[in-house]
């Protein structure tokens, strides 16, 4: 379905925190899920992760520390982009006022 989704609208972007992740969608028993993995592979621009952390911070490490096994299963590029690079392609650029 996701597939369908990214491939049909060009500016949609999907993030794999909280439900997906807690959901045994990404990982089962600790092991990335393989379809999850092409799929990312197959639209490495289109996903990232988010923490969904609010409030407090201090457990904030451990939070993104679970994604690693995960990130560690891609294409190093598309680990970046993942954990990274595609957050910051869609803020804006400048500071807005």
């Amino acid at each position: 379905m996701l597939d369908g989704l990214v491939n049909t609208y060009p500016n949609l972007y999907v993030d794999v925190s909280w439900v997906v992740y807690e959901n045994d969608l990404l990982t089962k028993d600790g092991q990335p899920n393989a379809d999850w993995l092409a799929l990312i592979e197959a639209h490495p621009e289109r996903f990232m992760i988010g923490s969904d952390k609010v409030g407090h911070f201090k457990d904030y490490p451990q939070e993104i520390l679970k994604y690693y096994k995960f990130l560690d299963a891609l294409k190093p590029e598309t680990a970046k982009k993942l954990a990274r690079e595609n957050l910051l392609s869609v803020l804006p650029k400048t500071r807005q006022r």
